[in-house]
């Protein structure tokens, strides 16, 4: 099931056929960070929305700042309503109840990294990224 709205099926169409016909070109770097994208690609953002006249003014932007607009990295663009969220919930439950999907006990001895330590290294490593992290889980403070 898509999220998109009949206008953004539609901006999506117009913008990739200019791209696969050489009207508009993709650059290499996120427009908002500089940060050069090889493997995925950039995410092209209608800033000033799905109108006829902006189909094809867009923003291109790396994966995570294209995020950071839309709701956060772990949201990729969609923002679950609340009875999204407790369908979401019911069916993990019964998922887990039946067996189909089942966690690992990984307490104690069973945890891999069991009775193991950080280098100080690793941990200095750590203590940095941790210290760089916003109030939500992986947002940089820093840039």
């Amino acid at each position: 099931m898509s999220h998109r709205s009949d206008a953004q099926r539609h901006a999506k169409n117009v913008l990739y056929t200019a791209l696969r016909h050489g009207d508009i070109i993709r650059p290499d770097a996120c427009e908002k960070c500089g940060k050069i994208q090889t493997h995925r690609g950039l995410d092209a953002h209608h800033h000033n929305g799905y109108d006829e006249d902006h189909l094809l003014d867009v923003e291109w932007l790396c994966q995570s700042c294209h995020n950071k607009i839309h709701g956060g990295p772990k949201h990729k663009g969609m923002i679950h309503s609340e009875e999204t969220k407790a369908r979401m919930s019911a069916t993990l439950k019964e998922h887990y109840a039946s067996g189909r999907l089942a966690r690992p006990d990984m307490r104690g001895e069973n945890n891999p990294f069991y009775g193991k330590t950080h280098t100080p290294e690793t941990r200095a490593k750590l203590s940095e990224a941790a210290s760089n992290r916003g109030p939500v889980w992986g947002i940089n403070v820093s840039s």
